[in-house]
């Protein structure tokens, strides 16, 4: 009998003993684990936060505005009072939410709900509804991740890993009894971040007059000395509320940053052949007598003023902007001088303005393709094979108002953390042209606009300098070719000097629709630095 009790007992310790190690497994198991917290915890995560892209005066670009969003318990008093300030949602997708009957977040107009079930937290809306530089800023996807842009290029440095959660007990049926108070912190969101040359008052300005004037075009402002860029537009501008919507747009093509694209200059290359010509010792007296047209192998190379602008010198003509003067000229100029120096001023080169920002280089015809006549008479006067953006002819703009020294393009300061910016390093300026060469040609272009009868670009409260640009395309629509409108030029305003630079694309000609818009972006400058 005792052997017979013992056996027993033997095995019950045995049973026991499996089913102790068994329980033990599974506490350890964190698949189970899991769902046993899941079966007494709800946990919710407010929209999560970045840090700030700010303008060069420490101003914010992104995360100046700010939103509510409720934690609502669904119960009918939360539900029934939710409704009345829900933001972006219907009632009856509210209702469906409901049914679930879990804790859920939603939008809402006012911080200041009173109802039971109902908490309401500020957190900041990284887009306000006009925001600017949208083809720099970039975007992010529903995760909160950089998709395009400074988001994208600098997504390592804007993100926050801390997310502000909102957690619930919940009983055994799935109920929640109550929730446990969040401790909401932002992290150094509010103050760390990537700090670029724009600068929101000229972005703002640009932005509001390309909108006005240009269906499609760009937009670059350049501080010259320094090559920073205190504004970049792209025209239309994309609607980050329907990126749908503006990637199946062909005809506007939104998503393209024009600012930074190449395209076919025109006239505006005369600059370049002015200085090369002055370079090789050219007298800015040399005439030739335009009557229309320029005679190549047979071949005629029309003047926009077809019966002709009669005897011209080198100023005149680049107030005119005769063609054939310029091919005349360029004809007769050292090619490897000219490829050298259109290249030291920006011609053929691409930038990399911030982590994964480029602008395109463009194309600079070889010394080898001008030997061809025919492509060296269209590179005098910026038609044929060559293209820029742009930011380039900003450049070109910019050296000759610095005497003769092209900047590097610039887009990025630095990062900001602990209210210092740690300055990015960039290519050193380069010495394109003589200061007497430049200056010359900076009164040449101030003529052009100041003296120039019928010159749109001319400001009615300051004092600028310029070229406008017409520009073959070679794309045909219903029979007739699109031209690029463009006016590049330059003025002084607080003591310093800026580069312009206005691309009407599908334009008529760059003194009918690239002009006005630098004329206005001038004057309105101009009047808001008076007032600062």
């Amino acid at each position: 009998m005792v052997k017979k009790v013992s056996i027993v007992f033997l095995c019950f310790c045995l049973v026991f003993m499996f089913l102790f190690f068994k329980i033990g497994v599974i506490a350890s198991n964190t698949e189970y684990k899991q769902t046993a917290l899941n079966q007494s915890y709800y946990t919710l995560e407010l929209p999560s936060q970045r840090k700030n892209i700010y303008d060069c005066n420490i101003e914010k670009i992104v995360n100046e505005e700010y939103k509510y969003i409720a934690s609502v318990t669904p119960t009918e008093e939360a539900v029934s009072i939710l409704k009345e300030h829900k933001v972006g949602i219907t009632s009856s997708e509210i209702d469906e939410i409901v049914k679930e009957g879990k804790p859920f977040l939603c939008e809402v107009d006012t911080l200041n709900i009173q109802a039971n079930g109902i908490k309401v937290f500020t957190v900041y809306d990284r887009y306000s509804q006009k925001q600017l530089a949208n083809h720099i800023v970039g975007y992010l996807d529903n995760k909160g991740e950089g998709i395009t842009g400074l988001e994208k290029g600098y997504d390592d440095i804007l993100k926050i890993d801390k997310t502000t959660s909102l957690t619930y007990t919940v009983d055994a049926l799935g109920v929640c009894r109550n929730e446990i108070e969040p401790e909401i912190d932002y992290g150094d969101s509010t103050t760390d971040g990537v700090v670029t040359t724009l600068d929101k008052d000229i972005q703002r300005i640009c932005e509001n007059i390309g909108n006005k004037y240009l269906d499609k075009g760009a937009i670059i402002v350049m501080e010259c000395d320094t090559g920073e860029i205190k504004a970049s537009c792209s025209f239309p501008n994309y609607n980050r509320y329907n990126l749908q919507k503006s990637v199946t747009d062909e005809k506007g093509k939104p998503m393209i940053n024009r600012a930074f694209t190449d395209t076919n200059v025109g006239s505006t290359f005369k600059i370049v052949t002015t200085a090369t010509a002055l370079y090789d010792g050219i007298s800015s007296n040399t005439t030739y007598n335009c009557t229309g047209y320029f005679d190549l192998y047979n071949s005629h190379i029309n003047c926009h003023k077809l019966d002709g602008h009669g005897v011209l010198d080198m100023k005149t003509a680049l107030m005119e902007s005769c063609n054939p003067y310029f091919i005349n000229l360029g004809l007769g100029l050292n090619n490897k001088n000219f490829i050298r120096i259109a290249n030291d001023m920006s011609f053929g080169k691409g930038y990399e303005l911030a982590k994964g920002i480029h602008t395109d280089s463009g194309y600079l015809p070889s010394f080898e393709e001008l030997q061809n006549k025919g492509e060296l008479a269209n590179f005098s006067f910026g038609q044929g094979t060559l293209s820029a953006t742009p930011v380039q002819l900003a450049q070109m703009v910019s050296c000759i108002v610095n005497g003769g020294v092209t900047p590097t393009p610039k887009l990025i300061k630095g990062i900001y953390q602990n209210d210092k910016i740690e300055e990015v390093k960039y290519q050193e300026p380069i010495k394109a042209l003589s200061e007497d060469i430049a200056n010359t040609i900076k009164d040449y272009l101030i003529s052009c606009v100041m003296e120039k009868d019928g010159q749109n670009a001319k400001p009615f409260l300051n004092t600028a300098g310029g070229k406008t640009g017409t520009a073959q395309t070679g794309v045909y629509e219903n029979g007739e070719e699109l031209c690029n409108g463009w006016f590049a030029g330059f003025f002084s305003s607080n003591e310093k000097n800026y580069a312009v630079v206005v691309l009407a694309e599908d334009a008529s000609y760059g003194n009918e629709d690239a002009s006005p818009v630098f004329r206005e972006i001038v004057d309105t400058i101009t009047v808001l630095q008076q007032q600062k």
